[in-house]
């Protein structure tokens, strides 16, 4: 072998050699400086000595230098598996290893020294927060909290560690401290309070909901969001909305007035003294009152709360896209199935009138509910792909609808006098005979005969259609009101109105004949004489 083959041979080997030592010594090293950072997070987080702070730092520049250490090992390493890979493939094997372990070591280290730093400058925020670094905030915290509870491989080893509880309580103080200020200046920002007529009765007058400016309301709200603390707020305010302000504008109890100043708005809800119109009483122009008022309170209500939760979302394709989380759509989620059966069974249901009205009335109303519902969907309270709630009150159906709900009059009228005492009674007697006198009905009558194979000439009874002088339960002679009128009724309708009627008419003597029977033998059975058996 040559001189320079020599040379070459003893540097390839003294390099191992100076591989193996420096690896051995990283080793030693990089034990002793997790020792220190344990140590140090002690100090910091047990002790809570402030000069763990500056030990903080110190190891944070250290950690830069064994950082580099590593690469530098690492580097010569593979240059040596480049040139004597089969001479010392063996010996370079055991040192890859051994520094792989090495690194992952020094992965868990770094990644404590980054979240006693982040945690370090999570005090450090606090101090300056306000509404427009409060989401920075919010970021930094789940950032911390997803470093520490990572599920990655090497990041699973801080919960082995003993200051692994003491590095999440200290998370834990900051998520509670920014969890406290976002929840009263949220509910700084969007609050409510009620107007008592009579302090004594505590009778509701007006309720008031006061939305402040978007920009700052929105970075609370995008803030408890990033905390997962928002869906309990939205579902509140959701389910008070529901019950005290949309409920009673869809019932006609209330009225709205939106009031803009300056930096916030006023949703004025104002409550009706005194009783409240009766459905048969309203107009169908009282109607579309309602639906104007819901509209211009919809309208508030998305100008002010639409914004998405997510901070991180494009907002210039947000406003072409409604499909996407936001407040109002949140709060729809909740509240919009309720809402609609609600408003249909109060308002809209009760505004179909069982007789035509006058031209171009009940046409504007059944515009004004389709443009709500556009309103609905167009602003995302309701889904763009929900089914039509509001798609039977078109114009082409309302014949249908008029003559369902007529028929549905009946039915509620007579089952209402059914549930009346049967003990209740009232003499009856065949009246005047000349009051009955009709000439219409007596040909009838005689064409019945006559088709009957009878002489017409036989002269009937002229008690045949009246009660004998005896007492009938007064809920009896009220059905049977009832019926002459639906009768009455169906002799001035068309034909396919009369074959409802008629459906009805029979529908109403079968529920007789179901109801009346059974519903007063469990009031019998209730009284003392007999429950005392």
């Amino acid at each position: 072998m040559s001189f320079v083959g020599d040379v070459l041979k003893s540097a390839r080997n003294a390099e191992m050699v100076n591989l193996n030592s420096k690896l051995n010594s990283l080793t030693k090293t990089i034990s002793a400086f997790k020792l220190e950072v344990i140590n140090m997070l002690g100090t910091n987080y047990i002790d809570f000595d402030i000069l763990g702070i500056k030990e903080g730092n110190r190891l944070s520049i250290q950690k830069k230098q064994l950082l580099e250490d590593i690469v530098d090992v690492d580097a010569r390493i593979n240059a040596q598996i480049e040139k004597d890979v089969k001479k010392f493939g063996e010996e370079l094997k055991k040192l890859t290893q051994s520094l792989k372990e090495l690194k992952f070591e020094m992965d868990i280290i770094t990644g404590l020294l980054t979240i006693n730093d982040m945690l370090n400058r999570g005090h450090d925020m606090l101090k300056e927060l306000d509404c427009h670094s409060i989401v920075d905030f919010a970021q930094h915290i789940n950032q911390i909290e997803n470093l520490l509870d990572s599920k990655s491989a090497d990041a699973s080893n801080y919960k082995q560690l003993d200051i692994y509880i003491h590095l999440k309580d200290e998370l834990c103080l900051l998520q509670d401290k920014l969890l406290t200020t976002t929840l009263d200046e949220f509910k700084a920002n969007i609050l409510w309070w009620e107007v008592f007529q009579d302090e004594t009765t505590h009778e509701t007058k007006k309720i008031v909901i006061k939305l402040n400016q978007q920009e700052q309301r929105k970075h609370y709200v995008q803030c408890l969001y990033l905390m997962d603390a928002l869906g309990q707020e939205i579902s509140v305010f959701s389910s008070y909305l529901l019950t005290e302000v949309l409920k009673p504008i869809a019932r006609g109890l209330a009225t709205v007035n939106i009031v803009n100043i300056l930096n916030y708005v006023q949703i004025q809800v104002e409550f009706k003294s005194g009783p409240g119109l009766t459905a048969q009483s309203r107009s169908v122009q009282e109607y579309s009152v309602i639906i104007e008022n819901l509209i211009m309170l919809f309208n508030t209500l998305y100008s002010y709360l639409h914004f998405h939760l997510d901070p991180e979302v494009n907002h210039e394709t947000f406003d072409e896209t409604h499909n996407i989380a936001s407040f109002y759509t949140e709060m729809g989620s909740i509240i919009a199935e309720p809402f609609v059966t609600d408003l249909t069974q109060s308002c809209l249901n009760d505004a179909i009138p069982t007789t035509p009205c006058k031209t171009g009335v009940l046409d504007n109303f059944l515009e004004l509910v389709q443009n709500f519902e556009m309103i609905l969907k167009d602003t995302g309270f309701l889904s763009v792909d929900q089914s039509s709630p509001f798609g039977d009150f078109k114009k082409e159906n309302m014949n249908t609808m008029m003559i369902n709900k007529k028929c549905t009059m009946y039915l509620e009228q007579a089952r209402s006098i059914m549930k009346k005492p049967l003990q209740v009674m009232k003499q009856v007697e065949p009246r005047d005979v000349s009051d009955l006198k009709n000439a219409t009905l007596n040909r009838k009558i005689a064409e019945a005969i006559q088709d009957e194979g009878q002489d017409p000439n036989n002269s009937l009874c002229v008690n045949l259609f009246q009660f004998p002088k005896c007492f009938v339960s007064e809920s009896t002679l009220e059905l049977l009101d009832l019926t002459q009128a639906l009768l009455a009724d169906l002799c001035t309708q068309q034909d396919t109105v009369c074959n409802k009627l008629c459906h009805t008419l029979l529908n109403i003597f079968i529920m007789y004949c179901d109801v009346v029977p059974l519903y007063h033998q469990k009031l019998l059975d209730k009284t003392p004489e007999v429950s005392g058996k």
